[in-house]
């Protein structure tokens, strides 16, 4: 009779959580949104092999609120025995339109099993903690693939839930030596060679603009766990659809050159359509940009992510950045920036 009672007390403890807390169909609402399962167990080798942490936050979230809920989850980990090898940040794979950036390729040489979901809305959101099996492919995990999730106001209960459970010894522990600071790792990106101004000729050349590609920023895996995506899609789908509307604008003003390119159209195919450039632009975290794009004397960078225009000139390797770092943490904003720089640099060669 004994074991029975001490199933059902940990099942129950097991689903109470949740159930209490958030409600079990907030949870069940998410995965959905995911397109994965509720296990009602963690994996079983969580505690004796590698896991890659897969984090996601918003956009203008301040870098340190966040960092003290990864720091608070990676030191539960080593008390645990979560070896969570390396942590991705989501936003940061989103860094170049119309694209998925991959993790390091050593990365996914290093044996690693399992995959933890961990979304963190600073102060004022709540976290989400979900783990299950990693796939080793670009996007994460499986659709209908099962993993444990829970969501709480902070971590607190979501720690005690966990550690309750592997002190039944249901998990055995091989995970002697883990690290207690979270790593992170991030995409490789070479954005070319950067030339610190705008090509004088500018107003003498077409500019392609790239039309967004809504069926990426749907797709399963990292772009569902996008946190504005993932906690407030209408809000999320009415960003994007302003980022339409602008380079919609772009399109149809007939006062400048930007045209829409044809989807998959090669460099050399634009060049005999008669474009010289294309405008593009990167997201990421500032100080991460400041390693992408080399750009002297800019202020100190802030603990954000933000968004940086350029023209990449489809001849060679190299990028325009313009005189001025215009950066911005507004998508829109960062792209008046540039135009600016692009109609300064018009007029005075046009006097």
């Amino acid at each position: 009779m004994r074991p029975f009672i001490d199933k059902l007390f940990l099942t129950m403890l097991l689903l109470g959580y949740t159930m209490t807390v958030f409600g079990q169909n907030s949870t069940d609402l998410l995965l959905s949104k995911l397109e994965i399962s509720q296990a009602l167990y963690p994996p079983k080798d969580i505690l004796s092999t590698k896991s890659i942490v897969l984090i996601s936050v918003p956009e203008d979230a301040d870098r340190n609120e966040w960092m003290e809920s990864v720091d608070e989850l990676q030191q539960f980990f080593a008390e645990e025995g979560i070896d969570a090898v390396a942590y991705i940040e989501t936003e940061v794979l989103f860094s170049q339109p119309n694209d998925r950036l991959t993790i390091p390729e050593f990365l996914r040489k290093r044996g690693i099993n399992n995959l933890i979901l961990f979304a963190a809305g600073g102060k004022k959101g709540p976290v989400f903690l979900a783990i299950g099996p990693y796939n080793g492919e670009e996007n994460f995990f499986d659709k209908g693939a099962t993993f444990w999730a829970r969501e709480g106001a902070n971590l607190d209960g979501i720690k005690d839930e966990l550690s309750a459970y592997f002190k039944t010894g249901a998990i055995y522990r091989g995970n002697l030596l883990v690290n207690e600071n979270a790593e992170f790792f991030y995409p490789e990106v070479d954005l070319g060679v950067v030339a610190k101004s705008v090509p004088p000729k500018i107003a003498d050349f077409k500019v392609a603009i790239e039309r967004i590609d809504k069926a990426l920023l749907a797709d399963q895996g990292p772009a569902a766990f996008r946190y504005a995506n993932f906690y407030n899609q209408v809000r999320y789908d009415s960003e994007i659809t302003g980022r339409e509307r602008w380079l919609n604008s772009l399109h149809s003003d007939t006062t400048n050159n930007f045209y829409y390119k044809e989807e998959k159209q090669t460099n050399q195919q634009l060049r005999k359509d008669g474009f010289q450039y294309e405008l593009r632009y990167v997201s990421a975290p500032e100080n991460l940009l400041y390693d992408w794009i080399s750009f002297p004397d800019r202020k100190k960078p802030r603990k954000a992510l933000v968004h940086k225009f350029y023209l990449s000139d489809l001849r060679n390797n190299n990028i325009y950045v313009g005189k001025n770092w215009d950066a911005a943490l507004d998508w829109e904003a960062a792209l008046q920036n540039f135009l600016g720089q692009i109609q300064q640099v018009i007029q005075e060669n046009a006097n």
